[in-house]
């Protein structure tokens, strides 16, 4: 599979991101709460389908 299109590696990307934003579990208000999360790339229907194959046939 081409690097560009594994969805794994956005997946480890965006988790990355979320534990390295130190600030999110003391953000204080929902809108400062909503733009936080809004910074996260949402994965498409086919990364989806992909990541669940693989973590069902490999138990990643």
């Amino acid at each position: 599979m081409d690097k560009l299109h594994n969805p794994l590696t956005s997946f480890d990307r965006n988790i990355s991101k979320l534990n390295s934003d130190s600030n999110l579990g003391a953000l204080g208000t929902i809108e400062a709460y909503i733009s936080s999360i809004n910074r996260i790339p949402i994965i498409t229907y086919e990364q989806e389908i992909e990541l669940f194959k693989k973590f069902h046939d490999d138990g990643i």
